[in-house]
């Protein structure tokens, strides 16, 4: 009898316009390691968060699917098409973000329906799994191809809807309001982005891979949009740290919105990490991370659409491509 071969899953994170990392070191995956095979002939399953939701639709969807190296060049094209430098007024009337988010949310949607079009979600090339929030209801929502082709009328969405609702960072862009008329009863939803509680998405796809037996076995390479305090955030040994804190010892205030974001994104995915690397420790099946060293001298605004952030960001994606590539070709040889 033939033994089935494990699952295969991409898990990308969230992380604003430092989503061009993962979008990298994929680029540099496809060109590199694969040779004639592509991203979607290696990965049965694909789950993202945020930003890591566009790379994952972009890849899986069917009318117009995006290579990685048209992804990155995407980031470096539309970066500030989906953050402009806020005008003056606009910072005033926000109080800084403080008051509503510092973003309108036309940019990306101008971008989602230029990448993804009408492209919807149960006819992606893949399995494909993508958190949100709904505030209406206080419970986290998880978009998957499963559900939307067992249940098309309710559960369909268009890919850039549900980009869309991964994607709302509270303080930066508003949430994705939208009525579902033809559900039964109606609905309407205000989604936030899935990072407050799925930066990193490996556990949710582990959980809609094992809610049935038996269980298969699962290999997943989990990619991250920068850190900089762990070159390997499965490796808690050899850590950098930087002060963080507000030098008169006080907790955060409103003014630290920015790192107070950025913990709990980066707690969120380290956590995750290490959840999923112990419970895939055994057997065939592996936990592969791939996190971004973000040293002193690279951009850590996530926000920032400049150039040169932007070259920071490639430039942090390539060095971790190149320390983690004999374990990347070990990945892709099985």
């Amino acid at each position: 009898m033939t033994e089935a071969k494990p699952v295969r899953v991409l898990a990308l994170d969230g992380g604003i316009l430092m989503g061009v990392m993962p979008a990298r070191i994929l680029e540099r995956i496809d060109a590199e390691i694969l040779g004639p095979r592509t991203i979607l002939e290696e990965f049965q399953f694909v789950a993202g968060t945020s930003t890591g939701s566009l790379i994952a639709a972009g890849l899986v969807n069917d009318l117009d699917p995006k290579s990685p190296a048209e992804l990155r060049q995407l980031y470096q094209d539309k970066a500030t098409t989906i953050f402009p430098r806020p005008s003056i007024w606009r910072r005033v009337s926000t109080f800084g973000g403080l008051r509503c988010p510092k973003f309108r949310a036309d940019g990306l949607e101008q971008v989602l329906e230029e990448v993804l079009g009408d492209s919807r979600l149960k006819d992606a090339k893949t399995d494909l799994l993508v958190p949100s929030y709904d505030s209406v209801r206080e419970a986290p929502l998880f978009f998957t191809k499963k559900k939307a082709v067992s249940w098309p009328d309710t559960h369909d969405w268009l890919l850039r809807e549900i980009c869309r609702a991964s994607s709302a960072g509270p303080t930066f862009l508003p949430a994705f309001r939208v009525d579902r008329p033809d559900a039964t009863p109606p609905r309407h939803f205000e989604f936030t982005d899935g990072g407050v509680f799925a930066n990193n998405p490996a556990m949710c796809a582990i959980a809609e891979l094992w809610k049935n037996d038996p269980r298969p076995e699962i290999q997943i390479l989990s990619l991250g949009s920068g850190s900089h305090h762990y070159r390997d955030a499965t490796n808690f040994e050899g850590a950098e740290p930087q002060p963080t804190m507000p030098k008169d010892g006080c907790n955060y205030a409103m003014s630290d919105i920015k790192h107070i974001v950025k913990m709990m994104m980066d707690g969120n995915a380290n956590t995750v990490s290490f959840q999923a690397q112990l419970l895939l420790s055994e057997g065939k099946s592996r936990f592969r991370r791939i996190q971004p060293y973000l040293d002193r001298t690279t951009e850590d605004d996530a926000l920032n659409s400049s150039e040169q952030a932007l070259r920071s960001w490639i430039r942090a994606a390539d060095a971790a491509f190149e320390f983690h590539r004999k374990d990347l070709e070990a990945f892709f040889a099985d």
